[in-house]
């Protein structure tokens, strides 16, 4: 009898981690192309199945809507999630009611575009990527995590809070490190150009370090196990420096 990969309930049905939804399917696809491969399913009870179904959809249009996610998640935005904006509108409308627009600039190439930033519901955000590491964690290495994790999404930027312009330049900081730590190490997944992980077990000051990569471009770097008062930046750059 297995039990549900995020509590101690028994697993009555699996999940999907990340969602089945952020995977184009084949009618919206070219002839032949296929990125649903083995998607990766873990044990799961009713309770964390059920209740994150809008959790699913709300990442699925944060993904596809955010500049750095690339072709696919375009092509995945002009198809099934316009399609579900016409059945349900109230959920992108909630995204989009609070848009300001916004001159940003890409960090690989240099250009500026004129855009529009989207609010985001930031504790919703961290649940879901929160879920999902820890599911992509029972998968990888056949175990429950029960310790203390931390998120950090790093194609997100603060725009009306206090300090923004520093908290946006610390988690640039911190998406170059994790660059560069994560630039030689295994990608896991056989639909990269929509999600693959990557993890390593480094040292003694934190239990594993995991990339998760949404679209090729959306990364979320997940430590568990942080030791205590330890700083993200001072793990990432410890540990780019060792």
């Amino acid at each position: 009898m297995s039990t549900c990969y995020a509590c101690v309930k028994v697993a009555v049905t699996s999940e999907h981690v990340p969602p089945q939804c952020i995977f184009p399917e084949k009618k919206d696809l070219a002839e032949g192309m296929d990125l649903r491969r083995n998607l990766i399913t873990v044990p799961s009870c009713d309770d964390h199945n059920l209740r994150k179904s809008g959790d699913d959809e709300y990442l699925m249009y944060v993904l596809s809507m955010n500049l750095p996610a690339g072709e696919i998640a375009a092509h995945h935005f002009s198809t099934k999630i316009m399609r579900a904006i016409d059945r349900r509108p109230a959920l992108v409308n909630s995204l989009v009611k609070n848009n300001t627009p916004v001159i940003v600039k890409d960090r690989t190439t240099g250009e500026t575009y004129e855009t529009s930033a989207l609010e985001v519901d930031g504790q919703r955000v961290d649940r879901i990527f929160s879920n999902i590491a820890l599911g992509i964690y029972f998968h990888h290495f056949n175990k429950r995590w029960e310790d203390n994790l931390r998120v950090q999404p790093n194609f997100l930027s603060f725009l009306h809070e206090p300090n923004a312009q520093q908290r946006n330049a610390q988690i640039a900081e911190l998406a170059r490190y994790a660059d560069q730590f994560f630039a030689d190490v295994e990608h896991f997944g056989e639909n990269p150009s929509v999600f693959t992980y990557q993890v390593v077990q480094p040292d003694r000051r934190i239990h594993a370090l995991m990339r998760l990569n949404f679209y090729t471009g959306c990364k979320v770097t997940v430590f568990f196990g942080m030791s205590r008062g330890l700083q993200v930046s001072s793990v990432l750059g410890g540990l780019r420096s060792a």
